[in-house]
């Protein structure tokens, strides 16, 4: 997908960058195509963890909110110098959907982490949306 030179928009389920699986190795600047001006991340796929035994066809989507923030700040620390001409990030999350993931907590460090950036990330809660 770093390839995708001419894509200037792109909302795409977090695995697709950083596969489903929980892997400290992985790093958002290295999948995002160079471009890009907006980015939305959804966890689409997360809904399968809902009740596993209907999706055995799928991995099970195993990242932890604390590892998405660690992607974040591992990207946004050197922004420009991968993706010079971002204008926004959004993280499209069903918020309601784990109660032991996305606290408030996790929350105000997105934001933080977007503000210390000099980036906008916008945050929005799919829960509203049903």
């Amino acid at each position: 997908m770093a390839n995708l030179d001419m894509l200037g928009r792109l909302r795409v389920p977090l695995p697709f960058l950083v596969g489903f699986v929980q892997d400290t190795t992985k790093r958002l600047q290295d999948v995002i195509p160079r471009n890009i001006e907006y980015l939305a991340i959804t966890d689409d796929l997360a809904i399968q963890n809902v009740d596993a035994n209907d999706y055995k066809a799928w991995p099970i989507y195993e990242w932890e909110d604390s590892a998405i923030v660690g992607l974040f700040r591992a990207w946004l620390e050197d922004w420009r110098a991968c993706t010079p001409h971002l204008r926004g990030i959004s993280l499209q999350i069903n918020w309601g959907m784990d109660y032991d993931q996305w606290s408030p907590r996790i929350q105000h460090q997105l934001r933080a982490l977007g503000a210390q950036a000099g980036v906008q990330l916008e945050l929005i809660d799919l829960s509203d949306e049903t």
